[in-house]
């Protein structure tokens, strides 16, 4: 039995992943963060602004809850907030969650974020709760928004790159690379041309001087 491609569509909505939006301020707020902590972990939460089933946008407001921080780990202090997200900083090159991250922080909240300062927002996990014991976890893929429109340049004329092959004599296009006497052979040429140069400015201004 044969079935084109039409009958073979369900026409069903898969969602494998999730986009999250979030506000150049949070990314700002981070990089001012971990500048002030030097190298340890630090966590902010914040809340869900928007959500549909293809994107989450985040509020640009952010509570810092009571913590205590080493480069390895982030100790929760006795705290009252709400918030729904959680961004959390991990040293540069840790791009993915521990296993306390999966055990505690992914679990307590519907969105959670990794952040480190040289790569920014790295990686995340999107909590979809199936019933009252079972979460269904989905990565999400994370984009900053800088609150800008595309730029339009039609009256910005840029000239050619003045260092091209094109700019260059002739004799000097495509030619091989030089050895060992040969660059010596050019560099004498060079500095015998700027002796030159500067005898004759020299030279020129004495001339002047007592015309």
């Amino acid at each position: 039995m044969q079935r084109t491609e039409n009958q073979w569509d369900s026409e069903l909505n898969i969602i494998s992943s999730i986009q999250v939006v979030i506000p150049v301020k949070l990314y700002l707020v981070c990089n001012q963060i971990a500048g002030k902590v030097g190298n340890n972990e630090f966590s902010i939460v914040t809340d869900i602004k928007e959500k549909n089933n293809q994107f989450i946008l985040l509020t640009d407001n952010f509570y810092i809850p009571k913590q205590k921080v080493n480069p390895s780990n982030i100790d929760y202090l006795p705290d009252n907030y709400h918030h729904s997200v959680c961004i959390h900083r991990h040293p540069d090159g840790c791009n993915g969650f521990s296993s306390t991250d999966k055990e505690y922080i992914n679990q307590n909240f519907v969105l959670s974020l990794l952040y480190t300062r040289r790569d920014g927002f790295v990686n995340g996990i999107y909590n979809m709760r199936l019933d009252d014991k079972t979460l269904i976890q989905l990565p999400v893929e994370v984009k900053v928004d800088y609150a800008l429109e595309e730029i339009d340049i039609e009256h910005i004329v840029q000239e050619k790159d003045l260092f091209t092959e094109d700019d260059l004599p002739a004799r000097f296009k495509g030619k091989r690379s030089l050895n060992k006497k040969e660059k010596e052979e050019e560099l004498n040429e060079l500095e015998s041309r700027i002796d030159f140069l500067e005898d004759t400015m020299y030279y020129s201004r004495y001339d002047l001087g007592n015309f």
